[in-house]
């Protein structure tokens, strides 16, 4: 049986202290882990302040949080790359395929996020998605409580100031992913009756998914298929392990022929590139 002290040892890293209670969300806020609502998979949000389960509860969330912008102070917190469009019109679809990385070669408590998604037009307020994580999300006092030093993936409904996820499933490096993003109009059994978009993240290796549905009558117009985050980064060999990733067999309704690119950090300088096409997003990094 383990001692304490090695159990401790083997869960406890360096993090600043700033970092317990505080949860980094894959739309570049940070919040109090009590604005953190995680689901079962296959709930829909109803409201801001309402989910209902798949067996028809209706539970209240916790989205009246306002955000932390103080408690990491490494070189990246937030959005690294990502491809993206805007279309007026709205998107109802976005859909895309990717393989899971080597994990980071130095597990000094980086937290990564890779995925597609979809937001309003000021990009301010709500963003849904798909999203592959490495890392912890979550400590109490110095445990890490959500997350870990392996790969998982979940689907996210995030608005400003509070955080929705469903239940997680542990994928491993290699394994072929998709995330995707639907919308269907009118009602599904599931509470809403203008619409909604639901939002599935699987793991075709393994023969898993995940899903999160919300409410919403109104189409979003900014898609990104394929965006890197990254918080507690200083270093390049905090990545993971490999030189680029790729968002494949790229689809989306409406479609587009072209995607715009943006690089939002310069340190630490690792490379940072992205090759965006019709049908596939790289992403490039050196470690």
């Amino acid at each position: 049986m383990l001692s304490l002290t090695a159990l401790m040892s083997s869960a406890f890293v360096n993090f600043p202290m700033g970092q317990a209670g505080f949860v980094p969300g894959p739309n570049g806020g940070i919040v109090s882990s009590n604005c953190v609502s995680a689901v079962q998979s296959g709930s829909t949000i109803l409201n801001a302040t309402s989910v209902r389960y798949p067996d028809g509860e209706i539970y209240r969330l916790r989205m009246n949080c306002s955000e932390s912008t103080s408690a990491y102070p490494p070189d990246v917190n937030g959005w690294v790359e990502n491809s993206i469009h805007y279309d007026g019109s709205g998107y109802s679809y976005l859909q895309d395929n990717w393989n899971v990385p080597a994990s980071p070669s130095n597990n000094n408590d980086p937290l990564i996020y890779l995925f597609d998604s979809l937001e309003e037009s000021c990009r301010c307020n709500t963003i849904i998605q798909p999203v592959l994580a490495w890392g912890c999300a979550q400590y109490t006092l110095w445990w890490c409580s959500d997350g870990g030093h392996y790969w998982w993936f979940a689907s996210w409904y995030v608005h400003s100031g509070g955080y929705v996820r469903s239940s997680v499933i542990n994928v491993n490096s290699g394994d072929y992913l998709t995330g995707q993003i639907q919308w269907y109009s009118g009602g599904g059994g599931n509470g809403c009756s203008n619409g909604f978009y639901n939002i599935m993240s699987q793991d075709n290796t393994k023969g898993q998914a995940t899903n999160l549905s919300w409410c919403d009558s109104t189409l979003l117009p900014n898609a990104e298929p394929g965006v890197l985050e990254a918080y507690r980064l200083s270093s390049c060999n905090q990545l993971p392990n490999t030189s680029s990733i790729t968002f494949s067999n790229l689809a989306s309704t409406p479609s587009q022929n072209a995607w715009g690119t943006e690089i939002h950090v310069s340190s630490p300088s690792c490379g940072w590139a992205l090759g965006a096409g019709p049908t596939a997003t790289t992403l490039y990094w050196h470690n």
